[in-house]
């Protein structure tokens, strides 16, 4: 149920998750009581108890963002635990825009399967509305900063600040410098949280260590987190507690020890992260079933508190990550140490502070932001339909943007469709003469329009989104986003199921960034079976689904038993035919789940926030447009890509292969051939 909006919206390193079981179910009625008589009334035969129990969850950011991994890793837990003897089905919807939230939240309450909806915490309006409208579902708000509505809503958290406070025991007594840093979204509740617990620890141990606090005032943001923890590492911290992606390749290149956040993140790069501080859903998850089951089993009206339902570590709400090969890194007193402090903390004798305010003087303070304008309004032509996927990437990114608002910004977008290039110019004259945007974001093949017209409106910020652009300099940027990590990723999939030893791709022109994926693509596939034969096949058309399919269909006749669909078409000659393709651009499997395998999915997310900061640097501060010669992308370990998840027709062995392949592309011991040529 993801949807594609024009307005309104909020952006890894990717953790694998377990499959999780679809399903719904049903609440069954209420047994009436019998009337009373004078007679002692015989005792009424015990309502059947439910079997199944069906939850509904609904994320503003992807699945692969730790805060939804963790509640996803509890639900798992639960599956198996099976509480009350049930079995708990799961659906979900990822990346919905607050705006969007009620409409998606009342179709899973409309639907009748769900009897428990959970909803992000950016949602409060809309489980407001809803709770009432639905007063047989429990509603559950996950997250600090929300008022509890009590009745059937109830208002979740979890807080890491224990096993923080253990991550600055092990900084403190490690330090050589006497200097440990954070890097952290914005100075809210519960991010300060787990960053004062920390540097509690490293006190504790340390009291003349110097803790550096940097927020960089975004939810996800990898290239800002990385240039705060190389500045924190240059200033002398030997320890980074990466509370955002980001700081892990900063402490690989300089060889510092980083802390993870909120899920186990050591397999990100194992060679820094010592350990994470792991939040816990399971006690909070298992009030939402408790109530349920009380309700329909024994008519309890649900009483939810008003106040927020927290765990502490030893209630089971958090936990400290394992060392993993730390374990025979740490020296034995800091072991000792951390092990001696978690055994006082799950008794109750040690007690770490739990502080929402922003972390003390010892902590370098955020800069504060400059005061601007309070909306951004962005103008966008494309040239074909929102629907193909590069627009689709477009689309989700500005929405995750409009959720995070950067700089406190309310973003608004319109745009354009279908527009071919020789009319480009008229329409983009049209959005700049209106006076009432500041960025124009133009298709690749616009280049003639935008070089004309960025010099006579020098205060508009102008983005070529694509290649092919030539260098314009001043007020007009070059951005792009590139596929070929996880396309490499893709063709280890094929190289190594396929039984044909022949892989094919239907591709649109032999432009550089659709070469740039292919020979990924086949570079991946060579990497795990030298014996392997690519067949590509251009079909000289951005949209041709016909012609496409046809192309497939001849690939497929050649041998080719995986098709790498570069463009709308092939999905339907791989299930005519019986063979496995990948998607493009977006998450595809929803079109053709029983063929798609995966897809290679662009996020423009990094390069719209350096677009934003630039225009906001330039209206706040006075700063010149100086675009850089050279086009601006962002690999996969920034943000600028990621895999799909996988089909369940890999085996499990592939899919740990690839999981592997992935942390070390990420982690830079993979370096992706960056290749636009032709395919040879």
């Amino acid at each position: 149920m993801l949807s594609l909006r024009k307005y309104g919206i909020w952006v890894i390193l990717v953790v694998l998750l377990g499959s999780l079981v679809l399903g719904c179910g049903s609440t069954p009625a209420p047994t009436e009581a019998p009337a009373a008589t004078e007679a002692p009334a015989a005792e009424e035969p015990a309502a059947e108890a439910p079997t199944e129990l069906n939850i509904a969850g609904v994320t503003i950011t992807p699945i692969e963002e730790p805060w939804n991994t963790a509640w996803f890793q509890a639900i798992e837990r639960l599956q198996a635990e099976k509480p009350h003897g049930l079995t708990i089905n799961l659906d979900y919807t990822e990346n919905v825009a607050p705006p969007d939230a009620e409409r998606v939240l009342r179709e899973y309450a409309a639907s009748g399967k769900y009897q428990i909806i959970w909803g992000h915490s950016a949602y409060p309006d809309a489980v407001k509305v809803l709770k009432d409208e639905y007063p047989e579902i429990v509603w559950a708000l996950s997250g600090s900063g929300n008022e509890a509505f009590g009745g059937n809503a109830y208002l979740l958290d979890v807080s890491v600040h224990e096993p923080a406070y253990l991550m600055g025991i092990i900084a403190g007594m490690m330090t050589e410098s006497d200097v440990i840093g954070a890097v952290a979204a914005f100075p809210f509740p519960n991010v300060n949280a787990p960053l004062n617990g920390y540097i509690a620890g490293a006190k504790s141990v340390n009291p003349d260590v110097e803790v550096k606090v940097t927020f960089i005032e975004s939810w996800f943001d990898p290239p800002k987190a990385k240039e705060s923890a190389l500045a924190q590492i240059a200033a002398g911290a030997d320890f980074v507690y990466a509370e955002r992606f980001g700081p892990f390749e900063a402490a690989q290149e300089t060889d510092t020890l980083a802390f993870g956040h909120f899920v186990d993140q050591n397999s990100v790069s194992p060679d820094v992260v010592v350990t994470s501080t792991e939040a816990r859903w399971d006690p909070t998850t298992r009030v939402l079933i408790d109530a349920w089951w009380e309700h329909v089993t024994e008519g309890t009206p649900y009483d939810a508190k008003t106040e927020r339902y927290l765990f502490s570590m030893a209630e089971g709400g958090a936990d400290l990550a394992p060392f993993h090969d730390f374990a025979d890194k740490l020296p034995q007193e800091v072991l000792d140490a951390v092990e001696q402090a978690r055994a006082d903390i799950m008794a109750g004798t040690l007690e770490v502070p739990y502080s929402e305010a922003p972390p003390g003087e010892e902590a370098a303070e955020p800069e504060p932001e400059a005061e601007g304008p309070s909306e951004l309004n962005i103008a966008a032509i494309y040239s074909s339909a929102v629907e193909q996927p590069w627009v689709t990437a477009f689309i989700q990114m500005i929405e995750r943007l409009q959720a995070e608002q950067p700089h406190g910004l309310t973003i608004n977008l319109d745009y354009t469709e279908d527009v071919a290039p020789p009319d480009a110019e008229r329409v983009l004259r049209q959005y700049a003469d209106s006076g009432e945007y500041d960025i124009l974001w133009a298709h690749s093949a616009y280049y003639d329009a935008v070089n004309v017209l960025k010099d006579e409106y020098p205060e508009y910020l102008w983005v070529g989104a694509g290649s092919g652009y030539e260098p314009m300099g001043g007020n007009a940027y070059r951005v792009d986003v590139v596929l070929h990590e996880p396309a490499y990723l893709m063709g280890m999939i094929a190289g190594a199921m396929t039984e044909s030893n022949v892989i094919g791709a239907v591709a649109a022109f032999p432009f550089p960034n659709v070469n740039l994926p292919l020979n990924a693509y086949i570079a991946g596939a060579k990497a795990v079976n030298p014996e392997i034969e690519a067949k590509v096949s251009y079909i000289e058309s951005w949209f041709d689904p016909p012609k496409a399919k046809e192309s497939a269909s001849a690939l497929i006749a050649a041998g080719a038993d995986f098709i790498y669909a570069e463009r709308f078409g092939p999905f339907e000659a791989c299930r005519e035919e019986g063979v496995w393709c990948f998607g493009h651009f977006v998450d595809q499997q929803s079109l053709a789940p029983d063929v798609v395998v995966t897809s290679p999915v662009a996020r423009w997310d990094a390069a719209g926030m350096y677009i934003i900061d630039t225009w906001w640097d330039h209206v706040t501060q006075g700063t010149p447009y100086d675009a850089p010669g050279d086009r601006v992308f962002f690999s996969m370990g920034e943000g600028g890509s990621e895999l799909a998840p996988l089909g369940d027709m890999v085996p499990e062995d592939i899919v740990q292969m690839v999981e592997e392949a992935k942390s070390e592309v990420m982690s830079g011991d993979i370096e992706v051939p960056f290749n636009e040529g032709p395919i040879e």
